[in-house]
């Protein structure tokens, strides 16, 4: 096991050492496994009824669009009210509605009903996730956002390959009540486990909630304004829009094609989703390229063409190893996708720009359904499969211009960034971060000269900027000034600045330059950001932090190295800084 691994797998143990954080990660696998369970379920169950693609698309819609238009109004719900209570209502209702749906599929009755209360479950459950994400700071503190992603994002991969494979494997062992049945004994699981959470999660005030309505719009308004963005954008909605089209054509496709039943959609999504497991695995690589418009072409036409070579085959096998090619190709271009748009924008809109993607998905996921429906109806299958596929690769090859033009603008200054990359890339504060978060962290990293005897940081100080030693060397000492206590001696590939940002205390040393230095300035917004998206490298910063700690403030280190290695949130820790030491109260 690589060390890089092995620091991964200590933080995700010390954020899971939060039992409150257990409950939250176990309550969201419930829902996760259940819901895409149910969604095979729910397309297999309408196409039984009704033998209509149309009505596979209605589906598809009235489950998706309430995700674009009460997107904003959850996030609102989240920030008014308390998040654990929201998470536990929103699992109550979810369950109600399930077991209405369960009592409905039983009786074999009408789709419409079924499909009308599949939108009103995605309604109730809205707030669940933001509120879920709004918890993370409280339950594990700064230090442990980073891990505490990285592992939800984990298990959102589980449900999207284990739900579709336990869907396809309840369907063929059972009646398609069984699945409804599992997913509202899930929502009643996920209900239990957030009630288990202890510590209480309160909601902004009224007046500070975010309006993430407002958010969307003016992401909108960045797209179409900057330079580039629309066709990487572009690219987003074709692949969006492919995605949707499938989960009806795909539904007809299992039956007329493979012979199968409709449950066999299960093992195509199933497939797709542990692509999209070994393309993450890829795709970082791809980013990091200073050239990026052909993997984010190539990634693009793999996931479109996927209809073509869906077509050309009616063997299962090869048919499921399409759909794993075509999960990997999804995600490849999705994450490079995100690569360009964090190139071609600048970072003062990139807020606004990313703000306005879950919508842009769903808007394609819907449109894409909608018109594979009447398609398939008038062209029959193969024919649907060629259309649609056609024309989404046609509309990728199209943008292969203006992201060539984008690669001439933007491969210099990313070759330019690349020594201050290969710099950063070696701290182990950002093992597994992304190759878009390095490039940004780079183009934000001031270089400064800093002269012989020049102090940096000064004890006591506000804590705004990490740094990073370039070259030469420089001091820790225990007092303000240049004089004090020597701590320690920094040198070439050596950073300090971290302590204070992560605890939010003031300085608790000073640094000089005992030689000319070369540094690299990063704000404290940026380092923070930075680290959301670093899993693997928090528990060895977690560990600076204590060894820093114990320099500056040795009475209470072993207290603050349990804190911090714990994931334990800093306003339950019972601590009291000041300029001079840290009481235990």
């Amino acid at each position: 096991m690589s060390a890089a691994h092995a620091r991964s797998s200590a933080t995700y143990r010390s954020i899971l050492a939060v039992r409150d954080f257990r409950a939250l990660v176990c309550g969201l696998m419930a829902s996760q496994l259940g819901d895409w369970l149910y969604n095979v379920a729910l397309l297999v169950y309408v196409f039984d009824q009704t033998h209509s693609p149309t009505w596979v698309a209605l589906a598809t819609m009235i489950r998706l669009v309430p995700i674009a238009v009460l997107g904003p109004f959850a996030g609102v719900v989240a920030d008014r009210w308390d998040r654990v209570t929201v998470m536990i209502r929103s699992s109550l209702l979810q369950w109600f509605v399930m077991a209405v749906m369960a009592v409905v599929v039983a009786h074999d009755g009408p789709a419409i009903v079924v499909i009308l209360l599949a939108g009103l479950n995605t309604m109730t459950g809205a707030a669940t996730r933001p509120a879920a994400m709004a918890s993370i700071p409280t339950l594990v503190g700064e230090a442990g956002l980073a891990p505490a992603n990285a592992l939800l994002n984990t298990v959102a991969n589980v449900g999207i390959v284990g739900g579709p494979a336990l869907g396809s494997v309840v369907l063929l062992t059972g009646k398609p009540v069984y699945a409804f049945a599992f997913n509202q004994a899930s929502f009643l699981a996920s209900a239990l486990a957030f009630a288990c959470i202890r510590t209480r999660v309160p909601g902004l005030d009224h007046t500070t909630a975010p309006n993430a309505w407002g958010q969307f719009t003016d992401g909108m308004r960045a797209v179409k304004e900057t330079p580039y963005v629309p066709v990487v954008t572009f690219l987003t909605f074709i692949g969006a829009f492919t995605y949707g089209a499938q989960t009806v054509q795909l539904v007809v496709y299992v039956q007329h094609q493979l012979g199968l039943s409709a449950d066999g959609y299960g093992y195509l999504l199933g497939a797709s989703g542990a692509g999209g497991v070994i393309g993450a695995t890829v795709s970082n690589r791809l980013a990091a390229r200073a050239r990026i418009a052909v993997p984010l072409i190539i990634g693009g036409i793999v996931f479109t063409g996927s209809q073509l070579m869906f077509a050309s085959t009616s063997l299962v096998a090869l048919a499921i190893a399409v759909a794993l090619i075509s999960g990997a190709g999804m995600v490849i271009s999705d994450v490079v996708s995100e690569t360009a748009i964090s190139r071609a924008a600048p970072g003062e809109l990139m807020g606004r720009i990313f703000a306005s993607y879950d919508g842009i998905t769903v808007g394609g996921m819907v449109l894409g359904a909608l018109i594979a429906a009447p398609v398939l109806k008038a062209a029959g299958t193969r024919p649907s499969l060629v259309i649609l596929g056609g024309l989404s690769i046609a509309a990728t090859l199209a943008c292969l211009p203006v992201l060539r033009r984008l690669d001439q603008r933007t491969a210099g200054a990313v070759e330019a960034l690349e020594p201050t990359v290969r710099v950063l890339s070696t701290l182990t504060v950002f093992t597994g971060a992304s190759a878009s978060t390095l490039q940004r962290l780079a183009a934000a990293a001031a270089r400064l000269q800093v002269g012989a005897g020049m102090v940096v940081v000064q004890k006591g100080d506000p804590a705004d900027a990490f740094y990073v030693c370039v070259d030469g060397s420089l001091a820790v000492t225990a007092g303000r000034g240049r004089r004090g206590e020597l701590l320690a001696m920094l040198g070439p590939d050596s950073y300090f600045g971290e302590i204070g940002i992560i605890e939010g205390v003031p300085r608790t040393a000073t640094v000089a330059a005992v030689t000319d230095c070369t540094l690299l300035r990063v704000s404290a917004e940026d380092f923070r950001d930075a680290l959301t998206d670093a899993p693997a490298g928090m528990r060895t910063l977690a560990e600076g932090v204590v060894r820093g700690l114990a320099r500056t403030h040795p009475q209470v280190a072993p207290e603050q190295a349990s804190l911090i290695l714990a994931g334990i949130p800093k306003q339950a820790s019972a601590l009291d800084v000041t300029d001079e030491a840290l009481q235990v109260r």
